[in-house]
Formats: C-alpha cells, structure tokens, sequence
C-alpha cells in the first residue's frame, strides 16, 4: 500500500508539472490565435529628426513613402507685455476683461476681489473658455511676475483685451508661440493635422511628427518582419518540444507503464 500511494503521489505531482508546462505553452502561442501575428510588418526610416513611425498589419509590405514635415501643430501661447512686482498687490482696478478665441468673445469680470495678477490667472481659469492662465516669475530684478496664456484647442487663436480695467495696464504683445495645425507632405501630396499624430495619413503606419523643416523629407519603407514572425514560431517550437519532453519522460516508471 505504502509502495501504490507513493506512486500515486508521483503521478500527481507529474500531472501538476504538466499543468503548469502547458499553461506556460498556451501563454507562449497565444498570440498564434490572431492573423496579424503573422502577418507583422517593419518600417524603416532614412532619419529619425523629424518624425517616428510605427505599423500594423494593415501596412503595405513593399511600399516606400517620402514624408517632409512643414509644420508642427501647436496651441497659442501668449506672454504679458510687461512684468509685474507683486502678484497678490490689487493692481488692476476693477471692470471687466473681453477674451477673444477663434470668433467668440468672453465678458470676464473682476473686482476688487480678484483684481491682482493671482486674481486675474484665477477668474481666467474659473471662466473655463479654452484658455489656461498662469504666472511665470523670471527672476528680473523689480518686475519678475508675468501672466501667461496657454490655448486648449490647436490652431485656435485668441487674444484678452483688459483695457476696461480701471488700473495697471494688462496688456499682451505678439504671441510667443502661434496657434496652426502641423502641416505635411507625403510623396508630394499635402495633409494638415490638429495632431501631431497621424494614423490615416498611410495605410497601416502611424506617424508622431517631431520636428518640422520645409525641404527635409524622411524615407519610409515597409516590410515583413521575419524577425518577429520567426520568433513566434520559435516560442511555438519551444513549447512543444518541452511539453512533449516532459510527457515522454514520465510515460513510464521503472520501466511498466
């Protein structure tokens, strides 16, 4: 009895061993469910300066494309004309600021309650109309604190009007950064994005435009990716061979089956 339980308790053991050996194999080939797997395409770029580009199945093996990247998308970013000695210092007066963006225009009020620089970045924000504010301190000796304006939308242009305030003068300049959409040219056809991710532009190839320089173009060229389609046949092979090992080497016991 002592001989036909140890048996026992060997068999169970090998059958948990095998257990787990085939969940590994499973996990290994798993990804051999899918059509894409071998179906797996590469792309190669002539430069990586201006662009980065990715593919799916959907890539057409063979094919090569010519990318020149015009312009980068980009939202407005605009600076106070002048800085500003203290934040929190009720500087502005009281009235109301007009925010222009795109074609609609903003009635923002202020008071004596939220008429400092802080303030004026708090209402801003508080208004919620697709314009961020904040508050940059430069270090400039006298004058360090500067109002800065970030738009939400890209190629969305604005512009805040705050001569109805009644103090300091809040005025804006020429915008440090323009609002446009990233603009750019694949085998001499023209696209314009408010992305600077691209997925429909080439079939199957996402693109993440980096850098943008009129003249400069960057080769794509796709191809099958042996490589990866080698490997998942390979960790095929693996398990197998090793599931199949191990069943072989527990099928008998002393020799008996």
């Amino acid at each position: 009895l002592e001989t036909d339980q140890t048996w026992l308790n060997n068999r169970l053991d090998a059958f948990k061993e095998l257990d787990t050996k085939l969940k590994s194999f499973a996990d290994k080939i798993k990804n051999l469910n899918f059509s894409s797997t071998l179906l797996q395409r590469t792309v190669k770029q002539s430069s990586s300066e201006y662009l980065s580009a990715s593919v799916n199945s959907k890539a057409i093996t063979g094919a090569s494309y010519q990318v020149e990247v015009q312009s980068l998308a980009q939202v407005q970013k605009s600076v106070s004309a002048s800085g500003y000695a203290d934040k929190t210092s009720a500087l502005f007066g009281t009235g109301t600021m007009k925010l222009t963006i795109g074609t609609s225009v903003s009635n923002i009020a202020i008071d004596s309650s939220n008429n400092s620089l802080e303030g004026i970045a708090k209402a801003i924000n508080a208004a919620d109309l697709g314009v961020s504010a904040a508050i940059v301190n430069t270090g400039e000796a006298g004058t360090p604190y500067y109002l800065t304006l970030t738009g939400q939308d890209v190629a969305t242009a604005f512009s805040l009007d705050a001569s109805g305030l009644s103090g300091t003068p809040l005025s804006f300049g020429v915008p440090v950064q323009e609002a446009k959409n990233a603009e750019l040219k694949i085998d001499g056809i023209a696209f314009t994005s408010t992305s600077n991710t691209l997925t429909e532009a080439i079939p199957g190839v996402t693109l993440d435009l980096l850098k943008a320089e009129v003249g400069k173009t960057t080769t794509l060229n796709v191809s099958v990716d042996k490589e990866s389609i080698k490997s998942s046949i390979s960790a095929f092979a693996e398990g197998f061979n090793e599931v199949i090992s191990f069943i072989t080497s527990q099928s008998s016991i002393n020799g008996s089956d």
